[in-house]
């Protein structure tokens, strides 16, 4: 049990990358339901469902669990801050990519320009949603 909560992280971040929405799935659930992964992986899912409101709610709840661990370690080190503050700046560009998605929603819904969508199109492949 213990080496699958270890693991359980990279795993996550392995079926986020080759985009294995199923596994990521049930790989989340081996995650410890307070930490901060849980709350990354979920908010991941639900982008990619299009769940942007809930996506929001976990990243800003995953913010909130980074502060509380970021003040601790930055006093302590650097080094043991910084995997932390990678977090910080993927969890801006998951908001990115949900402004992006919104955006692209109401120009499908008012028409929009060809070339205000193909650049909405380009945002969202490049912000890795």
């Amino acid at each position: 049990a213990v080496v699958r909560k270890r693991v359980a992280p990279l795993a996550a971040a392995a079926a986020w990358n080759i985009g294995d929405w199923g596994f990521l799935t049930d790989v989340i659930k081996a995650l410890d339901a307070d930490s901060i992964d849980n709350r990354f992986f979920l908010a991941v899912l639900a982008i990619h469902d299009g769940a942007h409101d809930r996506a929001q709610t976990l990243i800003d709840a995953c913010r909130a669990a980074v502060d509380v661990r970021l003040g601790a370690l930055v006093a302590e080190s650097y080094d043991r801050a910084y995997s932390l503050m990678v977090v910080v700046q993927q969890l801006s560009e998951l908001e990115e990519v949900i402004e992006v998605r919104r955006e692209m929603e109401r120009m499908h819904e008012g028409g929009g320009s060809s070339s205000a969508r193909r650049r909405a199109r380009l945002s969202v492949k490049r912000g890795g949603g």
